[in-house]
């Protein structure tokens, strides 16, 4: 029995206490909004078990793009902060080690406010591989203070080959998004 539209999803607002002897309990739903009925064999009347809604996914997808839209703007500033890292002249180690140590800071927060997110089932797969890429980058930063300060080049290369594979992770969470906003027909413009 097909409860819910191909763009809907049920999410349960209360629960009621149903005893233990409604173990066989079959579950039958006659609308997808308003109650959730169940009959147990040999009970013929009918047993509130929970409250459903109808929640339009693609509208949960549009609030969390929009909840989350100061944590992208914080994640594009970090990448243009970092860029311009490699562009400033002459710096001492201390330097070095303070931008790299802010850096972490900022990546870390990101990562942090990131998880503090719930997710549509539709992205999922966008925030575990935004996370990940937000780990690499911990960990290519954590290299590169340890590399300048025991001046170790193995750890410099290892910095870089996790900031590489952080790039490529973006890249591939950034095409996910926008396949995502393809495939339920929000346009950029929709998003405030």
């Amino acid at each position: 029995m097909k409860i819910i539209e191909k763009h809907n999803i049920i999410r349960l607002i209360s629960i009621v206490v149903v005893p233990m002897s409604f173990i066989g309990l079959v579950v039958a739903c006659s609308r997808p909004i308003g109650m959730l009925k169940g009959t147990v064999a040999g009970v013929s009347e009918e047993k509130e078990i929970a409250t459903v809604e109808v929640v339009d996914e693609r509208q949960e997808i549009i609030n969390y793009i929009e909840s989350v839209r100061p944590i992208l703007k914080d994640h594009a500033d970090f990448y243009e902060d970092a860029d311009k890292l490699s562009s400033r002249g002459n710096i001492t180690k201390n330097q070095a080690i303070n931008i790299l140590n802010d850096l972490r800071y900022r990546i870390e927060k990101i990562s942090t406010d990131v998880a503090g997110f719930h997710s549509p089932p539709a992205l999922q797969e966008f925030k575990g591989k935004w996370l990940l890429e937000c780990e690499l980058l911990i960990k290519s930063l954590t290299m590169a203070m340890r590399s300048i300060e025991e001046n170790d080049m193995d750890l410099a290369r290892e910095s870089g080959d996790h900031k590489s594979r952080a790039s490529e992770i973006r890249d591939e969470h950034q095409k996910e998004l926008f396949d995502v906003l393809a495939k339920y027909g929000i346009s950029v413009s929709e998003l405030r």
